[in-house]
């Protein structure tokens, strides 16, 4: 019995990778069962839907109005996309024209719901991750400085919150 508590205690895990271990198969557990859940009928082609995207502030830093197609388009993922067509955003409250070259995607596997503004762009830092449901979804953009050639001067990931609803009647922001 002595034995195995020091065989345990001598392990080159630390604390902080156990935790991310952990954190990544909790994470992996959520995704799998929301992908066993339906897709939403909200989450349809010609839906209208509006995102909101909050900072660590909970400051609003982009609103989006998209209008999902059934159009399927390539993206970086293996996972297959429909274009999501882009009806108005918003960024730090100013009005942003779109550049007619920028694709958005959308994937739904289950309630398990991803969009991408650079859908063309592999590693373009304008995914949302999350979920859906009928009355709306809640996620992730997660932007991370991938290239940064010095890395103990990178600066760390950003994390968005980004929460949406469909629209009822379909009415862009």
């Amino acid at each position: 019995m002595t034995l195995f508590f020091f065989i345990s205690g001598c392990t080159s895990t630390s604390d902080k990778e156990r935790i991310a271990k952990d954190e990544y198969w909790e994470y992996i557990k959520e995704v799998t069962v929301a992908m066993k859940k339906p897709t939403p009928s909200s989450v349809k082609a010609g839906a209208i839907w509006n995102f909101i995207y909050l900072n660590s502030d909970k400051e609003i830093i982009r609103t989006l109005t998209v209008r999902l197609t059934n159009e399927e388009i390539r993206m970086c993922s293996p996972i297959s996309a429909l274009k999501m067509e882009i009806l108005s955003e918003s960024v730090d409250g100013k009005p942003k024209s779109h550049v007619p070259t920028t694709i958005a995607a959308y994937s739904v596997l289950g309630s398990r719901f991803h969009f991408a503004l650079n859908a063309m762009v592999c590693d373009g830092s304008k995914d949302v991750y999350g979920n859906v449901d009928e009355l709306g979804f809640i996620g992730e953009e997660s932007i991370s400085n991938w290239f940064c050639p010095e890395i103990e001067k990178c600066p760390g990931p950003i994390y968005n919150m980004v929460v949406g609803a469909p629209v009822k009647p379909n009415k862009p922001l």
